[in-house]
């Protein structure tokens, strides 16, 4: 009877993942939008002149913000709300440490995880419980996931995905 219900939750849970990963896609969009005004409004991507590089510039800021919103919409996907802000840390933290989309796509879950933890373990008074998904659950998540992610996960997938890039770049050659 539990196995069902685990199998029910997690066929929920990926489900759920799928219908809200679509939502990075208009960073795609914003990054395609600039690259092709620069080739063909421009004269190509190495294009010159202060609206080119302001142009380049807003692509280069879209695609940045894909790891976070990832990370944040996979954490939002598992816990609601309060998975947000801590998914967005742990993607922005993938993102600085260059672990890409399987560090984004980690801390996602990671933070989402936490989250419902936290959700189950922590019990406050009647008088307290409106501060538990706003302000509680956000802040001891994102301590606990950042220094997770930063500490702990964040290295080993930082060097899975540097030693992806390198035997993929080695294959081109």
């Amino acid at each position: 009877m539990r196995s069902k219900r685990r199998q029910k939750q997690k066929k929920a849970d990926l489900q759920s993942f799928d219908d809200r990963c679509v939502l990075h896609d208009p960073l795609c969009c914003g990054r395609l939008v600039s690259v092709l005004l620069l080739a063909f409004a421009f004269g190509g991507i190495n294009a010159k002149g202060d609206l080119a590089a302001a142009i380049n510039e807003l692509g280069g800021i879209a695609m940045g913000l894909m790891w976070p919103i990832l990370g944040g919409y996979v954490a939002f996907s598992i816990a609601d709300r309060p998975g947000l802000v801590p998914g967005m840390v742990a993607g922005m933290i993938a993102s600085n440490m260059n672990a890409g989309f399987l560090g984004a796509l980690l801390g996602g879950f990671l933070a989402g995880y936490t989250v419902q933890l936290l959700k189950k373990v922590l019990k406050l008074p009647p008088a307290f419980s409106g501060l538990l998904p706003v302000l509680i659950l956000p802040v001891i998540s994102v301590l606990f996931v950042g220094l997770i992610m930063k500490f702990v996960v964040g290295i080993p997938i930082t060097a899975l995905n540097e030693g992806i890039t390198n035997w993929l770049t080695a294959c081109q050659e």
